[in-house]
């Protein structure tokens, strides 16, 4: 089969943070798609072509002079997938099942197993549901930690209930942290209940009621409950368009959610309006620009404290964020400008990126910090694998269609009744006569 040049669409490998000021209710918000709408970005990505160098190497600034901070070697499989990565003594390498998910990652340590970590995923979402680790000690394997989601539904095959177990060392057995309940009415979730194990005692860290929904189909599994928040409902397949958030942020008030959809222009403006005094305190709007991660988004909020009961709002609050992704998914632009207590802060990033004359890809990129212009960070791509581009896209279209019964176990040759079937990514239940 012909080879070519793994020219397009991956994120860079230089990353940072930067840390802004924020009201301490509003930076707590659960509105937040940035880290969601990277994933769903990274996610379309890898399922199209691919940009994969053979080598990446970065380089920091120091007191006068840059210096080298790793080297790293990637090889790759037919279909585009990673099968190992080396830096120095150090090195990775990825076991893959049919459907490209990783299975089993090994860590190396100058050619010595020293850490190793095996994944699950459920039949029906083929999201991730398990995960557990070792670490050897030169004695042979030991658990470093174990997780897994267990998965409840109902006989029209919805998702009821999501628990969140994680090994307890003092016991030598699992643990519930974390579980989510889901109720429904006419085929249809109108309440998702996330609560908190703290000692044997359960407390609500999250109430969602009264939801009308874009659109839903039933799969609702939150890879880690712990972090549950509604902007887990804003993106995919899943979409709120109104909610209540029943003591937003455990602050004893109630919060009506507002989503606006606009397709054409692949917009997401969402609104919060406390039901106290029905005053809208959060907005947030961001935009999908492309469908390799650039993306607008631009909130404003207020901060309050809650007295007596009240609600009383205080300092006006603001938040104005941007982020610019070029085709490859490499950070370009970010700026963020913050309002606190009659404060103004701007931070900023700029990404320089040199590409290949001949075929287009990223050769380096020079990250700057706020607006001094001075560089902080230099990344170098070569070394270009190649790759049987064919194999490794498929579309739903072309996909195998595969059938589960309604407690998600695979069934190879369906009779009459009613089971999820999956294609691809699109998953829905159907009746079979």
């Amino acid at each position: 089969m012909t080879k070519q040049l793994l020219l397009l669409c991956a994120a860079a490998a230089c990353t940072f943070s930067i840390q802004a000021t924020a009201s301490s209710h509003s930076s707590e918000n659960p509105v937040n798609a940035r880290q969601h709408l990277a994933k769903i970005a990274k996610e379309q990505r890898e399922s199209a072509s691919k940009w994969l160098p053979g080598t990446i190497t970065t380089y920091n600034w120091g007191e006068d002079d840059w210096f080298l901070t790793a080297e790293t070697k990637m090889t790759y499989d037919e279909k585009g997938q990673k099968l190992s990565e080396t830096t120095g003594p150090e090195s990775v390498t990825y076991t893959y099942d049919e459907k490209g998910n990783i299975v089993l990652e090994e860590r190396f340590y100058n050619g010595t197993p020293s850490y190793r970590v095996e994944f699950v995923y459920d039949e029906v979402t083929n999201k991730m549901i398990g995960e557990t680790s070792y670490y050897n000690d030169g004695n042979g394997w030991q658990l470093s930690n174990m997780y897994e989601l267990r998965i409840t539904r109902d006989d029209l095959g919805n998702i009821t209930r999501v628990d969140d177990y994680s090994y307890d060392y003092d016991y030598g057995q699992m643990k519930l942290n974390n579980y989510s309940t889901i109720e429904y009415t006419n085929g249809k979730a109108y309440r998702i209940v996330n609560y908190d194990i703290d000692e044997g005692q359960e407390v609500v860290e999250f109430d969602l009621i009264d939801i009308v929904w874009k659109n839903t189909d039933g799969q609702l599994i939150i890879e880690n409950t712990n972090d549950m928040d509604i902007e887990d409902y804003f993106i995919g397949a899943n979409r709120v368009e109104s909610a209540v958030i029943r003591n937003y942020n455990n602050d004893g008030f109630d919060v009506r959610v507002n989503a606006t959809y606009y397709e054409d222009e692949n917009l997401v403006v969402v609104t919060m309006t406390s039901l106290v005094d029905n005053k809208e305190f959060y907005k947030v709007m961001y935009q999908d620009l492309d469908s390799y991660g650039s993306y607008s988004e631009e909130k404003s909020g207020y901060d309050y404290v809650i007295y007596d009961g009240q609600v009383f709002w205080r300092n006006n609050y603001w938040d104005n964020v941007r982020y610019q992704y070029d085709a490859y998914g490499i950070l370009i632009d970010y700026k963020r400008q913050t309002f606190k207590d009659y404060e103004k802060n701007t931070y900023t990033s700029h990404t320089d990126v040199g590409y290949d004359e001949t075929y287009g890809y990223p050769v380096k990129t020079m990250v700057y910090l706020n607006d001094d212009r001075n560089a902080q960070y230099i990344t170098e791509y070569s070394d270009y694998a190649e790759y049987s581009a064919v194999e490794g896209i498929v579309s739903d279209e072309n996909a195998p269609v595969e059938y589960f019964n309604l407690q998600g176990i695979r069934v190879e040759n369906p009779a009459a009744g009613i089971y999820i079937r999956r294609q691809g990514s699109e998953t829905k239940k159907v009746l079979i006569k």
